[in-house]
């Protein structure tokens, strides 16, 4: 991935995706802020093949990494780029030996918001002091609704082709369709439900109804009985998760922002955790 793979019709975030590349021409260690999907995982890899470490390694590192993992981690990132997702959930040895380590340029990448970033600012200055002094904050689909459509049509395109199939664009009824979706998961979400439509879909044109929707139901009737927990609601939210991660756990802790363990934990029944 590099930063001409990037597709935007949207003015602010070419702007963004400008100042970073600058960035990325440099050795600074840098933070990227975002939602969920919108391109931060792409975003380090296209830092990174623009940067003078391009032939050397670009290792990623996950907060439940083990220490024998953290230390072959920073080992095989020599003189490369370390990507470390959600510092705030590193363990404090794991961030010690990660400050100890200058041979990498440390890319970080967080779901939190920058107050959250702020609040947890002694991890990021353990880290690297200058990390907080330019986050690069990545819009979600939302802020950025010009894309929406061009970006559903590029990959809808692109998956027609791996078939060898045509691809004629959207009738009306899926434009509407996909505009009025939340997409929690932004970027990540709409490749997803385009590469499905065009999949699914038996003529040139996709319409609403190539979209694998179930039907919608009018809403049951709720009472205070149907509250549940606070405990319960997260794990019926991280379950969901899992679903929506087609049961890769990995994925969903990171979607989530916990480790796989935390996750694990709210996976066993209650009563199970140790």
């Amino acid at each position: 991935m590099t930063f001409d793979d990037f597709l935007t019709w949207n003015r602010p975030f070419r702007g963004l995706l400008r100042r970073i590349q600058t960035a990325a021409a440099g050795n600074d260690d840098l933070l990227l802020l975002g939602l969920p999907g919108t391109g931060k995982t792409a975003l380090c890899e296209a830092i990174h093949r623009a940067s003078p470490r391009a032939k050397r390694p670009l290792v990623r590192v996950e907060a439940d990494a083990s220490a024998e993992q953290l230390d072959a981690a920073i080992h095989d990132a020599a003189g490369g780029t370390l990507v470390l997702r959600e510092p705030v959930l590193f363990p404090h040895d794991h961030r010690a030996r990660i400050a100890k380590q200058n041979d990498a340029r440390l890319l970080c990448t967080s779901t939190r918001s920058l107050t959250e970033v702020d609040t947890a600012a002694s991890v990021y200055d353990a880290l690297r002091p200058a990390l907080r002094k330019i986050p690069f904050r990545i819009p979600s689909l939302h802020q950025r609704p010009e894309d929406l459509l061009p970006l559903f049509d590029h990959f809808a395109s692109r998956q027609r082709r791996r078939l060898g199939r045509p691809y004629q664009g959207r009738a009306q009824d899926l434009s509407d369709a996909l505009l009025s979706r939340p997409w929690p998961h932004n970027v990540a979400d709409l490749i997803a439900v385009a590469e499905q439509a065009a999949t699914l879909g038996r003529n040139p044109t996709l319409a609403r109804a190539d979209l694998d929707e179930p039907p919608s139901q009018p809403p049951a009737a709720a009472s205070a009985e149907d509250i549940l927990s606070l405990e319960d609601a997260k794990r019926a939210h991280v379950r969901l998760a899992v679903d929506l991660c087609r049961g890769n756990q990995s994925l969903a802790a990171r979607k989530l922002g916990i480790t796989r363990n935390t996750l694990r934990e709210y996976l066993a029944a209650p009563g199970e955790k140790d």
